[in-house]
């Protein structure tokens, strides 16, 4: 009888549904930001009580066209990664915005710590008027399939502001291409109606990444609160699951 009691209170768990896990301990957190954008413009993302918990190491790209070397800079991305990964046994979450996505990518493909990603408007490709040499596509036909989970927020306006006739955000380098290398049952897309490529971040005035990429027709804060609103679900949810 004794048995079957704890047997039934077994089942009964199992149909309740699993509470909240936001506990971030033993979990790095590496936010992956361009030399274009500064570093305090991401402290809306650190307000949760997870990064809080987390170990968090910021990793620097350099996206200036004269001096960038993504080879280099992915390299410099990996040891980052590995270093933080001893540091978390649980596992590494990654945020990662516009050209940083595809280092996000890339090193979850070589780095087996790498356990979820969140890529803001990612983009794998050239910037405009730059070297590919300097900037070179990381998800290539040979790139593996990822199967972490991974939520891709795509803006509505990025593919259509254009600079000079071209593109922060081209049809065949962004978003879309990552589709292609992310297990859908591990992917969640989210289509941001109305942001333009800016947006993902807080913006204050005009800075670098609006006058070249544009924002689109929803209110600087709204559009960022929307942002934010995401991620802070996200990190309710994902530490559950590493």
């Amino acid at each position: 009888m004794v048995r079957l009691f704890f047997f039934l209170v077994f089942l009964v768990s199992l149909l309740k549904p699993s509470p909240v896990n936001a506990d971030c301990t033993d979990v790095g957190i590496l936010i992956l930001r361009s030399s274009a954008v500064k570093e305090k413009i991401y402290s809306p993302f650190l307000e949760h009580e997870c990064v809080r918990e987390a170990r968090l190491v910021f990793g620097n790209v350099d996206y200036n066209p004269l001096t960038a070397n993504q080879i280099r800079d992915l390299e410099k991305m990996s040891f980052l990664a590995k270093a933080l990964s001893e540091q978390s046994p649980r596992g590494i979450i990654i945020l990662a915005y516009s050209e940083t996505g595809k280092f996000a990518a890339k090193l979850a493909s070589i780095n087996r710590q790498v356990k979820s990603l969140f890529l803001m408007d990612p983009v794998d490709g050239t910037p405009p008027f730059s070297s590919p040499k300097r900037f070179p596509v990381f998800l290539d036909e040979k790139f593996p399939t990822l199967s972490i989970p991974t939520v891709i927020l795509e803006s509505e306006f990025g593919p259509k502001f254009k600079r000079f006739g071209l593109s922060c955000v081209p049809d065949d380098m962004g978003p879309e291409r990552f589709y292609r290398h992310v297990d859908p049952m591990a992917l969640r897309r989210v289509f941001m109606d109305g942001l333009g490529h800016a947006d993902f971040l807080k913006r204050t005035g005009v800075n670098l990444v609006e006058l070249m990429c544009g924002g689109g027709q929803v209110p600087k804060d709204e559009a960022f609160d929307r942002v934010l609103q995401i991620w802070n679900e996200y990190l309710d949810q994902v530490p559950s699951v590493l």
